[in-house]
């Protein structure tokens, strides 16, 4: 036997032992922090927002909705004054979660959706914040978690502005013929 490899082998294996122990402490402090924020309602920094999922603009009286729909373009334009309602749920999409929110308008039966991977959710989410007076701490984690479960939450009501948790898909609170945008 060649001790020389051997000895070299170890050499070279206890400070990659060492490393990787080292990187797998600093991910699961970094995770726990990033845990720790989201239960306490911390919106992560991360954005998944890209522009092939569509386009959310803000704009004078509301806001715009545009994406792509097989080979059609949908535009939407929502006015902040139409807004009966505002919802906020999760779609499962298998291997990870889709942070949604609804829009039920005064006089439509539609359902128009929105969510964090369209361009503008986050400056959208900024609006609403300020516009309706609703705190991300008081619903983001209600719909977070548990993960893979829809967790509807109505955040804002013209009628009655207190949250409250929606049984069920929000596919069944509104018509059939739902918009998701």
């Amino acid at each position: 036997m060649n001790w020389e490899i051997v000895i070299g082998f170890i050499a070279i294996l206890i400070p990659a032992i060492g490393i990787c122990v080292l990187i797998d402490k600093l991910r699961d402090r970094k995770h726990k922090k990033y845990m720790n924020d989201l239960k306490e309602g911390k919106l992560p920094e991360v954005s998944l927002e890209d522009p092939k999922n569509g386009v959310i603009e803000i704009i004078e009286n509301g806001f715009s909705i545009s994406f792509k729909q097989k080979k059609e373009t949908i535009n939407k334009i929502i006015n902040w004054n139409h807004i009966k309602e505002i919802i906020a749920y999760k779609r499962d999409l298998f291997t990870t979660d889709l942070i949604c929110i609804g829009f039920h308008l005064t006089g439509d039966g539609n359902l128009y959706e929105v969510h964090e991977e369209m361009l503008g959710y986050k400056k959208l989410a900024e609006t609403i914040e300020s516009r309706f007076e609703v705190n991300p701490k008081d619903w983001w984690s209600k719909v977070a978690f548990p993960a893979f479960e829809t967790n509807a939450t109505v955040i804002w009501q013209k009628e009655n502005r207190n949250q409250q948790q929606v049984q069920g898909d929000p596919a069944t609170i509104s018509p059939s013929e739902q918009n998701q945008y």
